[in-house]
């Protein structure tokens, strides 16, 4: 079975359109001769929030099986992680970290990314007040055990200048992390993470020189290869990608080459062309960690919490293995919380006739921070 998460563009930011929701889509492999088929779709995650546009991130948990989605709130410190395992798509946790971008006044551009070991998350927030654009880059360590993030960091980019003449629209990690890849549409710059100021020591290493293949060739997005190189699209249709050769070599030694890669093949009158567009593809390489059985913020084993019935009619009874302080929280199919509370003991019985007939999911967090989940339906 493979997962395919996308977000929709609902919302509307001065006239530019934003995602609210997460879904996903099931699709089974073995099915219509091993092309796969779609078996379940528009799944939602959750909703609704103002999300980072074309910032789903994903990597691989430290047991090796399981993976996360990470999702960025835009306006404010907060990260949506969800956690996917052999039982399904459990709901999702919130972590509180960093600094919102309040002044945020048309929309923010799709750049995050996360290191090839899993390690490292990086990403833009900005305002786009072309008078005053400004762009602050936020790093952040990510433990691939217990899903938490920490280690909060930033740098600004400075206002808008005759040298810098654009915001940041993308970003890339270099595999071994230490270089980071920043393009302000007209430059690709390369910004040293070892150096204490990575803007001020920065080195420009392409510029947009006003090619049109067919149309302006400005830097875009930018992902890692599976071969190690980085590749650049365009922010307008072009015929080529951008390719940073030796992404973890420092200055013009990481040997940069405009249009690089010529796409597809030529067709009736066109070759096929790139719209700025790149595929959003996990680490499938990454492998498993000595984690503990249990850390901070992780959704533990289903042993750690139970419920009867299931399916629910009238109520439903959780049950702790351990008596102790509880917060609980129970959202629906849409991400959207339907009941809240805290209780003392191991055993809470809720009333659940006033909930509609659907799936629901159940976060039990417990005094030291551990995080429980574990889904029911309502069938009455």
């Amino acid at each position: 079975m493979v997962y395919l998460f996308y977000s929709d563009l609902t919302f509307s930011i001065n006239g530019h359109l934003m995602p609210e929701k997460v879904r996903y889509l099931l699709i089974d492999k073995r099915l219509n001769n091993n092309k796969g088929n779609v078996v379940t779709q528009d799944q939602y995650v959750f909703c609704c929030d103002t999300l980072r546009d074309g910032s789903l991130l994903t990597v691989k948990h430290g047991d090796g099986k399981s993976w996360r989605l990470i999702i960025k709130s835009i306006y404010s410190d907060k990260f949506y992680k969800v956690l996917i395992d052999s039982s399904g798509v459990h709901s999702a946790i919130i972590q509180h970290i960093g600094k919102p971008y309040a002044d945020l006044q048309q929309f923010a551009h799709p750049a995050g990314d996360i290191s090839e070991d899993g390690e490292l998350l990086v990403y833009i927030n900005e305002t786009a007040n072309w008078d005053t654009a400004k762009a602050m880059i936020c790093l952040y360590n990510f433990n691939r055990c217990t899903g938490e993030l920490y280690n909060f960091r930033s740098f600004t980019f400075p206002q808008k200048s005759a040298v810098d003449t654009m915001v940041a629209m993308s970003l890339c990690l270099s595999p071994s992390k230490r270089f980071l890849y920043v393009d302000d549409l007209i430059s690709l710059w390369q910004l040293d993470l070892n150096q204490s100021d990575p803007w001020a020591n920065r080195i420009r290493i392409g510029k947009y020189r006003g090619e049109q293949l067919p149309y302006s060739t400005y830097f875009y997005q930018s992902k890692r290869g599976r071969d190690g190189k980085i590749y650049v699209t365009s922010y307008g249709t072009s015929f080529y990608l951008d390719v940073i050769n030796n992404p973890d070599s420092l200055g013009f030694s990481c040997h940069f080459v405009r249009n690089q890669v010529r796409l597809g093949s030529y067709s009736g009158n066109l070759y096929q062309q790139n719209a700025g567009a790149l595929p959003n593809t996990p680490n499938f390489r990454l492998g498993k960690l000595n984690c503990p059985p249990i850390g901070l913020n992780t959704i533990t084993k289903e042993d750690a919490i139970s419920l009867s019935p299931n399916p629910a009619i009238a109520s439903i009874t959780i049950k702790a293995a351990d008596a102790g302080t509880y917060q609980l929280t129970i959202f629906n199919s849409l991400g959207c919380v339907v009941y809240k509370g805290a209780f003392s003991g191991n055993e809470l019985e809720i009333p659940t006739t006033k909930f509609a007939n659907g799936l629901y999911h159940i976060q039990l967090q417990h005094k030291n921070n551990q995080t429980s989940s574990l889904s029911f339906i309502v069938q009455k």
